[in-house]
């Protein structure tokens, strides 16, 4: 009888731990980023307002993508970023999804990944789908901040330089800022 009580204190000490977030299972998946075939994730980074991933077209021909959105699995929360950029075979691009509401530095984000895409032979739109899990970074400025600053600084032609192309579009569709060419 003894062995049985070592045994209960034991799993009750465990489920104590896995119910105050000590032995969080979540925290233990290794952060990734996985697309169906065709488009590869190569690399990624989750901010708590904004995702950044760079993908690579993996086919025989020349895409055009139209959007990438994010979606958290947790809370339902999406966002999007349409672009209409052309990648060729092979090659990468970077994409910078705004207005994200990904939760607090260090929470594990469990979400889906959709790209849009449309192949250039057929001209048929088709849909991406994979999933990507990690931990928020921490970020010092917001989007809609690092927008609103490139904005009254007159440096909005600088942010796809310095963030990755399509974040100064980003900036018009999700806060009508930098809205000029």
């Amino acid at each position: 009888m003894t062995y049985g009580w070592v045994i209960l204190v034991f799993l009750l000490v465990i489920a104590a731990l896995v119910y105050l977030g000590v032995l969080n299972p979540d925290m233990l998946l290794p952060d990734k980023c996985v697309l169906s075939a065709g488009i590869t994730c190569v690399d990624f980074e989750v901010e708590a307002s904004r995702v950044v991933v760079i993908l690579q077209n993996s086919f025989t021909e020349s895409i055009t993508i139209n959007s990438v959105e994010m979606r958290d699995k947790n809370s339902g929360f999406s966002c999007f970023n349409s672009v209409g950029k052309e990648v060729k075979t092979d090659e990468k691009e970077s994409f910078v999804i705004l207005g994200c509401n990904n939760g607090d530095t260090g929470r594990k984000l469990n979400g889906e990944l959709l790209v849009t895409f449309t192949k250039k032979v057929s001209g048929l739109p088709h849909v991406a789908q994979g999933s990507i899990i990690s931990r928020v970074s921490g970020s010092s400025t917001s989007s809609s901040d690092i927008c609103q600053n490139a904005e009254s600084s007159g440096l909005c032609e600088g942010l796809d330089i310095v963030f990755g192309e399509g974040y100064m579009a980003s900036c018009c569709s999700n806060y009508e800022l930098c809205c000029w060419n």
